[in-house]
């Protein structure tokens, strides 16, 4: 990837990561565009991960970097008991899960409050995007003293993946996992 690339996504994530947990969700034609982005870093490692010649060091270091796959969380502070899937929605946009294993470590969410957590599971086919992991491969080959933001983001681990009943294999309210 090129360098011009590489620092264009820098500010797409930047800001996908700025949008606010609370208050009003991402317009349709935002999510059309980090969609783009998601797309592009997952077909690269897809076309990666076929390639036939020798992989260079970077090549590896991309799906060893922004490749996630395992459990992923997701947070719904709002959603609906008694109905279908508590009221979330499938969707085929690219939203925000984390990879934790320690809830104590998301600085806004607390065990008082009333959430639904959603968990699912990638696969090699369908595999979340590494935001932590994308900062390490520019830090590596573009900008050492690049970061996407505070601790605080450090700590929630944050992937992107789609939110997709195929993939999501248990939703329990106020399921505190640490």
């Amino acid at each position: 990837m090129s360098e011009d690339i590489l620092n264009k996504m820098c500010n797409y994530i930047i800001s996908w990561l700025n949008h606010t947990k609370e208050g009003h969700p991402r317009q349709e034609n935002d999510l059309i565009l980090f969609d783009r982005l998601w797309l592009y870093l997952s077909g690269t490692i897809k076309k990666l991960q076929k390639q036939v010649e020798p992989l260079s060091e970077q090549e590896k270091d991309i799906i060893k970097m922004i490749k996630y796959e395992g459990t992923l969380y997701r947070i719904h502070k709002k959603y609906k008991n008694g109905k279908n899937h508590y009221g979330v929605h499938q969707t085929e946009h690219y939203v925000s899960w984390t990879k934790t294993n320690n809830f104590n470590d998301l600085y806004w969410l607390n065990k008082n409050m009333n959430f639904l957590t959603l968990t699912a599971k990638t696969s090699p086919e369908l595999f979340a995007i590494d935001l932590i992991g994308f900062t390490d491969l520019i830090n590596k080959y573009c900008d050492p003293g690049f970061s996407i933001g505070s601790p605080a983001i450090f700590r929630e681990q944050e992937v992107v993946f789609p939110n997709k009943y195929a993939t999501i294999i248990d939703m329990t309210p106020n399921k505190w996992i640490d």
